[in-house]
């Protein structure tokens, strides 16, 4: 926006829209953490309540206490079975998963090498043993 006053232009800065509902949403945005909060510390408050009326029954001690043995428990497992290490039997399927893969791998690689080489022989004419010598691959290579 601009006025002429005289021979001067002047023009008048207004907040833009993009900034106003920034603010706004800036603003409702802190409303909201606001209630939140107030929530949050609602909410801390009834569970100390709640800690502090929970009376202490021999039943729930034997519970607690059921607990612990059994989170020590599990933790005395999970040691151990870091203790195996490379015999866990999940990294041995994995071990065992990764070795079928190798050998199919290995055999795809080794009969696509000898169909090139027969592809080479039958339509260049090319001796096999010439080939392999120039690849330096030996005549036993399948075999291994």
């Amino acid at each position: 926006m601009s006025d002429k006053i005289g021979t001067s232009n002047f023009f008048w800065c207004f907040p833009s829209a993009r900034g106003a509902t920034l603010n706004a949403r800036m603003s409702r945005l802190k409303e909201t953490t606001l209630g939140l909060q107030i929530g949050v510390s609602e909410l801390q408050d009834v569970v100390d309540a709640e800690k502090a009326e929970r009376i202490p029954t021999l039943e729930r001690q034997a519970g607690l206490a059921r607990y612990a043995e059994l989170q020590s428990k599990i933790a005395a497992l999970n040691r151990e079975q870091e203790q195996y290490g490379e015999s866990n039997p999940v990294q041995i399927n994995l071990k065992r998963r990764a070795v079928i893969l190798a050998q199919e791998a290995a055999t795809r690689h080794t009969d696509n090498t000898l169909s090139i080489i027969s592809y080479f022989v039958q339509s260049r004419g090319i001796d096999s043993k010439d080939f392999r010598a120039h690849l330096e691959i030996s005549e036993d290579w399948d075999d291994i």
